[in-house]
């Protein structure tokens, strides 16, 4: 098993990314002669398999993102629209830590 150095996730011995950070785990070997790889070897087709299931993990840090902020712009036009202006005074200090927080 494998610990990842970025985020500290436990991974597959044969796995060239962290599954939870995509942090790189070892360097890519290629074969010197013809012959097909070995069980467990990186392949082209592999680390483009590997890229494409990444996708999702590679993206929710925007999606998270948007979700917050589309959120606060609804409470803030919710509230404007009902003329109730102190909540506006924590959202926006809430929002800020939650986004530090976060790390988005």
């Amino acid at each position: 098993m494998i610990i990842c150095t970025k985020c500290g996730a436990p991974n597959e011995e044969e796995a060239p990314i962290c599954a939870k950070c995509g942090h790189k785990l070892q360097s890519v070997r290629r074969e010197s002669d013809g012959a097909s790889p070995a069980p467990g070897r990186l392949t082209l087709q592999s680390i483009g398999d590997s890229r494409r299931s990444r996708l999702p993990t590679l993206l929710r840090p925007y999606i998270e993102a948007w979700a917050y902020v589309l959120t606060l712009i609804a409470a803030t036009v919710i509230l404007l629209m009902k003329g109730v202006y102190w909540p506006l005074y924590l959202l926006a200090p809430a929002a800020y830590f939650l986004f530090r927080w976060r790390k988005i």
